[in-house]
């Protein structure tokens, strides 16, 4: 299905003709509408834009015209990894650079403008993240003030790498050259919450060029609590994600990835279950995310190590 509106070019807007867009979404129409209505409204503009839903109720009413062309699709299944490649294989052939962006993001007016650059200047570069200067806590309107009296300096490096404790890509702006796509798709065995498939692409990735960021692409994500799942299957997803990414052997090392999240993370959300007052997240459900780590701690010590099995979980414990 597509429900694309392809309006004129603004006034001084850029138009980088060789990117697409592709926003994932679910349960969050009116989030997904405003972003986009932003991304039309600044300075330099995709080629095009691809929302890719898992019903008609995700996909935004947009009855303007706007600078680019917006496809509305309908993915086979749920799940943001499912959602992301049928968006890539809709794409048109002349889209050589993407940029996956959160459903719920606000750009630097010269972002897409940016991300040309790097790719264009960094011919090495396979993919990389935007610059998240804030996750969370913060509304569109002071996203936008501290986006718009961010500087973009000449001097500035066209790339590099996050902090060693990063392993290098970051979901809610990652922007990956076209071919590579061909190649590395995102896992669909990721179902409903794909937590971690950000750094699991970045780390497969990087077997065909650099991985890293810029400080070049600034970006605010809102990070929306609607349309999430439980706290419960958070705290599955936390484990059990993680365990099957270690067993691929890509990336991620077994016997840190099974101490962080065998050991520690389950420790952490009990500790902070039995000790609130101490919790600095208080938007966190620590009980909820406790039992969900708890679910899929039984299910490892059963050999049971399937994401696929946080359907049933959501299905026990709701959204």
């Amino acid at each position: 299905m597509d429900k694309g509106k392809t309006g004129q070019t603004k006034v001084n807007q850029k138009v980088i003709s060789t990117l697409g867009v592709i926003i994932a979404t679910v349960g969050r129409k009116e989030i997904v509408e405003q972003t986009i209505l932003s991304l039309s409204s600044r300075r330099t503009i995709p080629g095009c834009v691809v929302v890719t839903g898992a019903t008609e109720k995700d996909l935004p009413v947009l009855d303007y015209v706007m600078p680019f062309p917006v496809h509305l699709l309908l993915a086979p299944a749920k799940g943001s990894a499912i959602q992301r490649n049928h968006g890539i294989s809709q794409l048109s052939p002349s889209i050589e650079l993407v940029s996956f962006l959160d459903d719920d993001m606000e750009l630097h007016d010269d972002y897409c403008a940016e991300v040309e650059n790097v790719f264009r200047s960094a011919p090495e570069v396979a993919g990389f993240s935007g610059y998240i200067m804030t996750n969370g806590g913060i509304d569109r309107a002071d996203a936008r003030t501290l986006l718009d009296t961010y500087q973009i300096h000449k001097e500035m490096p066209v790339f590099g790498f996050y902090p060693k404790r990063w392993p290098g890509f970051y979901g809610c702006a990652m922007n990956i050259r076209r071919r590579w796509l061909a190649v590395e798709q995102f896992d669909e065995r990721l179902p409903l919450y794909a937590l971690g498939e950000d750094c699991e692409m970045g780390f497969r990735l990087s077997r065909h060029g650099a991985v890293g960021g810029s400080a070049r692409c600034p970006v605010v994500h809102l990070a929306a609590k609607s349309g999430r799942i439980s706290e419960v299957g958070v705290g599955y997803a936390q484990i059990i994600n993680y365990l099957y990414f270690a067993g691929k052997g890509i990336g991620y090392p077994r016997m840190a990835t099974y101490w962080h999240h065998l050991v520690r993370l389950p420790l952490v959300n009990l500790f902070f279950r039995l000790f609130p007052a101490l919790e600095q997240k208080k938007s966190i459900d620590r009980k909820g995310r406790f039992r969900g780590n708890l679910l899929a701690l039984a299910d490892a010590a059963r050999g049971r190590i399937d994401p696929k099995n946080l359907i049933a979980i959501v299905a026990r414990f709701g959204k």
